[in-house]
């Protein structure tokens, strides 16, 4: 998958969290089939639990441990009273019962989000979103 990571950084401060990555995703990402997991810290760490504040945080955990997918307004909207994403990891899948996610969505450490698909325009689109943004 390719990917895109952003910093929710401005001079110290948060800038962005859960709710303005899946607005990013524009339309595609309300139309996929969630699931919220714990990180895969990919050999930079050992796997890191599904962390987050504010009061969306419970019901996101739960569904880090439930393993339940959602729809993307569902989880829009669970995102809407989420403060902070500190660890985390959103699969979108086309459809409830597809193996492969077609997105995923990483907060590594509160430090930054990464975007993975092979959907170049989706990239380009989150891209677009956000100034600073890393291409691998």
């Amino acid at each position: 998958m390719r990917s895109i990571r952003l910093s929710p950084h401005h001079r110290g401060r948060l800038i962005f969290d859960l709710k303005e990555v899946l607005a990013a995703l524009g339309p595609s990402g309300l139309a996929l089939h969630w699931t919220v997991g714990d990180v895969d810290a990919h050999g930079e760490h050992h796997d890191t639990e599904f962390d987050a504040t504010g009061e969306g945080a419970v019901a996101l955990e739960k569904l880090a441990v439930s393993g339940e997918r959602i729809s993307g307004r569902r989880l829009a909207n669970i995102a809407k009273s989420v403060r902070q994403v500190i660890w985390g990891e959103f699969k979108g899948y086309e459809d409830e019962l597809s193996d492969a996610p077609s997105v995923v969505v990483v907060a590594f450490d509160a430090s930054w989000w990464e975007i993975q698909s092979e959907e170049t325009t989706l990239l380009d689109r989150v891209a677009r979103a956000f100034q600073d943004d890393e291409r691998s």
